[in-house]
């Protein structure tokens, strides 16, 4: 990972004025190319900003972030943070959100990823690209707001187009 302000790499003490986050991911099943994958987020003012999460991570061990080497969540002891510890994890925070612990899983962070994308109107390559997916696999990790459907109903009936559409092929003498 490497952590830059104003596109330019920082380190050390620095690392508390940056804006981006740069990581480098290895190959993994999600990386259908083999080839690896790059992935920057910037910073937003908003609690889970995950620039300012890495920065507070980066000040309690900076020794940590010297080598790219390193995973980027390893624990004190030098072992990778198992995926079994993150889900764990994620259903604590979770709970505490009022989320029943067993709707949370890993792949809630990739279906939540690809939600708010959709939800924003991002175009389908681009959600495809962020989320590593060379097919069209994505789409059934989304799962659209329900207040997008709020006037759906009324939005129909007041459809100008004909509600028979098979029908009205056909005309009466």
């Amino acid at each position: 990972m490497v952590m830059s302000a104003k596109g330019r790499p920082v380190s050390g003490d620095d690392v508390a004025a940056a804006d981006e986050a740069i990581l480098f991911m290895g190959k993994s099943k999600a990386d259908q190319e083999g080839q690896g994958h790059v992935l920057n987020a910037y910073a937003a003012d908003h609690w889970l900003c995950v620039v300012s999460l890495l920065k507070l991570m980066h000040l309690e061990r900076p020794e940590h972030f010297g080598s790219p080497r390193n995973f980027l969540f390893t624990l004190d002891d030098g072992r990778v943070l198992s995926r079994d510890a993150m889900v764990e994890l994620l259903r604590v925070g979770g709970v505490a959100e009022g989320v029943p612990a067993s709707a949370l899983s890993v792949i809630s962070l990739r279906a939540g990823g690809a939600s708010a994308l959709w939800e924003l109107g991002y175009s389908v390559e681009e959600i495809k690209r962020r989320g590593r997916w060379l097919s069209d696999a994505w789409r059934c990790y989304v799962g659209e707001a329900r207040e997008r459907w709020r006037g759906v109903a009324g939005d129909m009936l007041s459809a100008k187009g004909c509600l028979m559409a098979a029908v009205a092929r056909f005309e009466r003498p």
